[in-house]
């Protein structure tokens, strides 16, 4: 291998590594402005259910039992790992 062809080989290197930095750099931001969203859009939720998963504090004295019905008809276990999805991009970025 001559020196330039290692030369170039080594700038395109130098190249690939920086686009994959700023891609990275580009789906931190995004998976962070994501979870603000999120965040923003969930705080204004509480459907009034003791077991709510997302309890403004809006609401205060008696509740209802049944299960939260945010998010509409998506299972329990859909909403909880939705969730805890978003509080672990909110946490870890």
């Amino acid at each position: 291998m001559s020196n330039s062809q290692w030369n170039e080989d080594q700038a395109a290197g130098e190249k690939a590594q920086r686009e994959w930095e700023a891609d990275r750099v580009r789906v931190k931001a995004e998976r962070l402005q994501l979870a603000q969203v999120l965040k923003e859009l969930f705080a204004n939720m509480d459907c009034g259910d003791r077991s709510c998963r997302f309890k403004s504090q809006g609401y205060g004295g008696m509740r209802t039992n049944g299960g939260c019905r945010c998010l509409g008809e998506l299972r329990k276990s859909e909403r909880d790992a939705l969730v805890e999805m978003v509080e672990r991009i909110a946490k870890d970025g």
